[in-house]
């Protein structure tokens, strides 16, 4: 039944969701070793490598270890030459993404492929986890968007807004003099929509790991009613972001994303009087770059 689906999809021609929904239901629902043996009999065939893009990159998030050196280097490199959408990410993962949420498929009424998608977590600030604001003065700051970053930042929410009435803020900040922290006083009067005042905010540190898998289900979940991403593009969608967080393009490849993130400080931050918030889905991210001279604040919210 799966070899003959794969054979359907690969034969006649399918949407892109329907390849990234089919690949999948098909690497979490059928042994690797089966998915694998289609991966390397059909590496030859061009009309295959959408879907074996797809489902090769969804076993590496399943926990699959390309390890057979010669296959993952042929299927990274067919990868490549075919500009398939996920060819930047290598088949690997980094520790960023170790255990990353995943979907569910089972029976409903009947039928095969009711979905039990995970969805964002990101924490509530509460008042304990809140960082002490300090007394001093902040330095001067002025707005330092970048049209390019502002649209990777957004990349796992796009389907929050286009299937639903997500909101989405995505701000970039130069300081005149580096910090080496963050805390309410400086992010709760920065002139963005998803904070109220000083009074009100509150920042809690985070990292490189959470954020990433916040974005990562950002992604997946597609928001209040749901995503079409699926798994493999909502890791590709996470790194973009990343790639904005802190700087650098994933188009840079995704070592160079990785020592930013390891060279940049994130937090999360929360304001219950802003309009971001109380909401089903909420996202709230703050990365002070490299060098401390940039602060990046990313904030997504959505209802049903």
């Amino acid at each position: 039944m799966a070899h003959a689906l794969l054979e359907h999809l690969v034969q006649q021609p399918h949407s892109e969701h329907t390849q990234r929904r089919a690949a999948e239901m098909l690497a979490l629902g059928q042994p690797r070793a089966r998915v694998r043996g289609w991966l390397e009999a059909s590496l030859p065939d061009p009309r295959a490598i959408r879907m074996i893009g797809y489902l090769a990159h969804t076993l590496v998030i399943q926990g699959w270890r390309a390890d057979d050196t010669e296959l993952s280097l042929r299927l990274q490199q067919a990868l490549e030459a075919a500009r398939h959408p996920l060819a930047a990410l290598p088949l690997s993962l980094t520790d960023l993404e170790l255990n990353l949420p995943l979907p569910q498929y089972g029976y409903v009424l009947g039928k095969f492929g009711g979905e039990s998608r995970p969805g964002v977590t990101t924490p509530v600030v509460t008042p304990d986890m809140a960082l002490p604001s300090r007394d001093e003065a902040w330095p001067a700051f002025q707005r330092a968007d970048d049209e390019v970053v502002v649209e990777a930042l957004g990349a796992p929410f796009h389907l929050w807004q286009q299937e639903s009435n997500a909101s989405l803020e995505t701000r970039a900040f130069r300081l005149d003099a580096p910090l080496s922290r963050l805390d309410a006083s400086l992010v709760g009067r920065l002139p963005v929509a998803s904070v109220a005042s000083p009074a009100t905010t509150r920042v809690a540190t985070s990292s490189g790991r959470e954020v990433f898998v916040e974005l990562f289900a950002a992604g997946l979940s597609g928001g209040a009613y749901g995503g079409a991403v699926y798994a493999a593009t909502a890791r590709w969608l996470a790194w973009r972001a990343m790639g904005g967080l802190t700087g650098v393009s994933i188009n840079e490849g995704r070592e160079a994303v990785l020592a930013a993130v390891n060279d940049s400080r994130f937090y999360w931050y929360y304001d219950p009087e802003s309009r971001f918030y109380e909401e089903v889905f909420d996202f709230a991210a703050a990365c002070l770059r490299p060098g401390g001279r940039t602060l990046v604040l990313l904030a997504a919210s959505d209802t049903d």
